[in-house]
């Protein structure tokens, strides 16, 4: 429908409600605002939006409100006659007088386009849905309430509060449709229906939206708890038929949208594929498998029990299984580069792509083989297996959506998981713990000899074109008598062929590209007691990504009553408490600004006092903890400040040394043993301070990455064959291998985990989405 006529809020009658509750009107809005999305993304509504909606469908759409307008009247007038309460009947009163005015301008659009076509277009289904129901509800009938009770005078002053329960839904949803609407107007001078736009986003109509409510509220006051239930239901059924409205309308243009459609399960059928390594789940399941193994093995041959299948121990299998992950790794990313240096196609090829996937598909299975034959999956019990499965952590969000769809009794939906996973009882447990039994898993099997895996693989699902062939078999035998609609869910390349035959294809993307495409962007506020250098300026000046990452100084604050050998810490903390209406000012100028969306508002440990003011704008606060970002800094340009700046120690000098990036720091609260000597690293060797003794057990015996310390002599001197033994110890030992590789495999593993599709990676993006998540609320 059109808008009503603005007009002033203060001319709006409020009817007061008990503030101790929230009344149906907001309740129902509150149940049911979610569906508004299928409006608010409409091909109508998003065309209209954009400024590219086709003038004639503009014009359809005005001709079908009128029909709208004409049933509000006249719905108004019935519920005006109604009600017995005098400032309802006001307020009602009001309302159809803006409906009477808003049907006149129409007249008036309608005659200036020179044709009349309320006459020449015929009444579209969709409107008649909503203008059939509006006039009956008006009149009495309403489902489960029989039309002998409406009767009697006081029996049908129900009916009024029935009637604006079919009416303020619409009337709410345009009022949030022209405020989302006109966020997108921003710096538009330009725009074909900004006055439309305009026009429900106005004081005038939000106030009309809002006085519909406050009626609403009004008459349902003396309602029982089963007859604000038939008025919840009229709220639903209403929001539904203007859903209807807007997706009815029209298009001669071409709109890509969310995918939004009504489902009937009497007609259509739903079938989901998912992938599940990565897409469901947190950490890929071979390594949950290569572990169990692991656990499990035999420490030793004593440990070995006979009449069980034979097993390696567990220290060779944790090798061997190394080994096949590395050989994986280096293979993978050969292959996938082997495919990259093909010549790029002019347009898409379907059958082109499909061959090169087939190279893919071949390493996938050689892949496999040398797992079968290593024997790292013998002996694996398949209760530990399902224990583990039990306890597999699921993406957020995934146990949720699936569990929706298998209770969801109005929709007719099968689910399916293709997986390369080794073994289908794993995913099988992994659902069953949040109860979805309900779905079809594709993978492969382990073979099992009275419980326990003979490292042989049933081999049904191992590469992209065994997971398009299983999709094709699916869908070909799915039955012809219902509309088929099939969505793919996958994050990989070996995921694309099935994205692709999809009628709906779901790509999980991670952090980068997630950050990137909802275009965050960084705003470093920095507290500070005094202007900041030149050095500094040029520092964030030229080190800062210019378009996604920017700072901003508070003005300095003064500490001249702090005395001279008060603390670093105090002095950081002053800063940032005597900082915090600076930085409330700043904040506030950003949302004033309309620029930017604040999503979060990150400090370090000195800055949480600002929690309160993050609170205030109602954006969630996090803690930020580089815990050895400056140290690093400090130790990567030591060697350089030793050479070219100091000549005396550090404690001697008067001004602060100065580190890039960060806070210049005097010498003074150096450690000790920087303000005392120069230090040298020499041939892998580092002194240990004392109360570094923790440090060395932690390097030695936990992460293994160095050495035990050369022990000392009852008149603690380290003599030079106990260091020479160290030394050897450490060049050509077997402990010195074994720190070696351990640092070759910790410097592999922190590559992985900030991979593309790495743990800490997905960490960022799980904060993307979760921030996201907030912005759409």
């Amino acid at each position: 429908m059109a808008s009503t006529k603005p007009k002033p809020a203060a001319a709006v009658n409020k009817f007061p409600v008990e503030e101790e509750c929230v009344g149906i009107a907001r309740k129902c809005w509150i149940k049911f605002k979610r569906e508004s999305t299928f409006a608010l993304y409409s091909p109508f509504v998003v065309s209209l939006a954009s400024g590219t909606l086709n003038l004639d469908t503009f014009r359809h759409y005005i001709a079908q409100d009128v029909h709208f307008l004409k049933s509000f009247a006249q719905a108004y007038e019935a519920a005006e006659e109604c009600t017995d309460d005098d400032d309802a009947k006001i307020g009602i009163s009001e309302l159809r007088k803006n409906v009477i005015e808003e049907l006149k301008m129409h007249d008036a659009v309608l005659k200036e386009w020179g044709i009349d076509l309320v006459k020449e277009c015929t009444l579209n289904p969709a409107t008649a849905k909503y203008t059939d129901f509006l006039s009956a509800t008006a009149s009495g009938k309403v489902e489960g309430v029989k039309a002998a009770t409406l009767a009697t005078p006081f029996e049908r002053t129900k009916l009024a509060a029935y009637t604006l329960g079919a009416m303020t839904p619409c009337m709410r949803l345009y009022a949030y449709i022209g405020k989302e609407l006109q966020a997108f107007l921003e710096g538009e001078k330009i725009h074909p229906y900004k006055k439309w736009i305009d026009s429900y986003a106005s004081e005038g109509f939000q106030a009309s939206a809002l006085q519909t409510e406050d009626l609403l509220d009004k008459l349902s006051v003396p309602l029982t708890g089963e007859e604000l239930d038939i008025i919840e239901k009229l709220y639903h059924q209403a929001m539904k038929l203007e859903i209807g409205f807007f997706l009815a309308q029209p298009l001669i243009q071409k709109v890509v949208i969310p995918l939004s459609k009504d489902h009937n399960p009497a007609e259509h059928r739903l079938t989901i594929f998912s992938d599940f390594d990565l897409t469901c789940t947190v950490v890929d399941s071979s390594a949950i498998l290569a572990e169990i193994a692991i656990i499990t093995a035999p420490r030793s041959d004593q440990n070995r029990q006979e009449n069980q299948i034979a097993r390696m121990l567990s220290a060779d299998l944790r090798n061997t299984w190394g080994d096949l992950s590395k050989q994986y790794t280096e293979e993978y990313e050969q292959c996938i580069e082997r495919m990259l240096l093909i010549e790029k196609a002019e347009k898409f090829d379907y059958e082109r792509l499909h061959k090169t996937l087939e190279e893919l598909s071949d390493f996938e299975k050689r892949a496999n083989t040398r797992v079968t034959e290593s024997g790292v999956l013998k002996g694996l019990n398949l209760e530990d297996i399902k224990r583990a499965g039990k306890r597999l952590i699921l993406q957020d969000g995934c146990t949720n959506f699936f569990q929706s769809i298998i209770r969801n009794e109005n929709l007719n939906a099968d689910i399916h998981v293709l997986s390369y996973c080794w073994c289908g009882d794993l995913i099988r447990s992994s659902f069953s713990s949040g109860g979805i039994d309900a779905l079809n898993v594709h993978a492969n099997e382990f073979i099992f000899q009275e419980s326990l895996s003979t490292g042989e693989i049933v081999k049904k699902v191992e590469s992209p074109i065994d997971k398009v062939q299983a999709f094709s078999k699916i869908r070909m035998n799915c039955s012809n008598d219902k509309k088929n609609l099939t969505v793919y869910i996958g994050d990989s390349v070996g995921d694309l062929l099935c994205l692709l035959e999809a009628d709906v294809g779901i790509v999980l993307e991670f952090a980068k590209r997630l950050i990137a495409q909802h275009q965050f962007s960084i705003t470093l506020i920095l507290p500070t007691n005094k202007p900041i250098s030149k050095d500094q300026k040029n520092f964030l000046d030229n080190s800062l990504p210019s378009n996604c990452i920017n700072y901003h100084l508070l003005p300095p604050v003064n500490l001249d009553d702090l005395p001279r050998n008060v603390k670093a810490e105090t002095r950081i903390s002053l800063t940032v408490t005597r900082s915090l209406p600076s930085l409330r000012e700043f904040l506030k100028s950003l949302v004033e600004s309309k620029k930017l969306l604040l999503v979060a508002l990150v400090v370090d440990l000195f800055g949480t006092d600002a929690f309160d003011i993050a609170i205030d704008f109602k954006i969630p606060p996090y803690i930020f903890y580089p815990s050895t970002a400056m140290a690093l800094s400090l130790f990567l340009y030591l060697p350089k400040l030793d050479a070219t700046h100091v000549s005396c120690e550090y404690r001697d000098l008067d001004d602060p040394v100065r580190i890039p990036g960060c806070i210049p720091i005097h010498g003074r609260i150096f450690l000790t043993r920087f303000r005392t000597e120069r230090m040298k690293l020499t041939n892998g060797f580092f002194i240990m301070q004392r109360e570094q003794k923790m440090n060395a057990v932690m390097l030695t015996e936990d992460i293994k990455v160095a050495l035990m310390r050369p022990k000392a002599n009852e008149n603690g001197v380290v003599e030079r064959l106990e260091i020479a033994k160290v030394v050897e110890g450490l060049m050509q030992g077997k402990e010195g291998k074994r720190a070696r590789n351990k640092m070759r495999d910790l410097k592999e593993a922190v590559a992985k985990v900030l991979s593309q599709d790495g743990s800490s990676t997905k960490v960022v993006a799980e904060l993307a989405a979760k921030l996201i998540k907030k912005v759409v609320k």
